[in-house]
């Protein structure tokens, strides 16, 4: 595995774990749920580049660095964005949520 997709790898658990382990989210439904954010305008620009590099680089791993070159970003900064999102409650909620989608 290249360090790329390594640094993907580790960075997207990272988020993941740390959507799990903040606090409780600002807003909820009626039925206790999340509100949905299916439209990815609608997510802040972070989460929808960090979305869009991960579901490109989930669909064809080979060219993982060919897409954050293409997305104007080195391994590192893809890596510290992640971070800056797991370090976010509502940013990793948000991402995870549009990576479920």
């Amino acid at each position: 595995m290249n360090r790329t997709m390594a640094i993907v790898f580790a960075s997207g658990l990272l988020v993941a774990v740390m959507a799990g382990c903040s606090a409780p989210a600002p807003e909820q439904t009626a039925s206790g749920e999340q509100p949905a954010v299916t439209d990815p305008v609608q997510l802040p620009e972070q989460v929808r580049k960090a979305v869009e590099i991960a579901r490109a680089i989930e669909a064809d791993p080979d060219r993982s660095e060919a897409i954050l070159e293409e997305a104007v970003m080195t391994a590192d900064e893809y890596e510290a964005l992640l971070y800056d999102i797991a370090a976010d409650p509502e940013l990793s909620r948000l991402y995870n949520q549009a990576m479920a989608d």
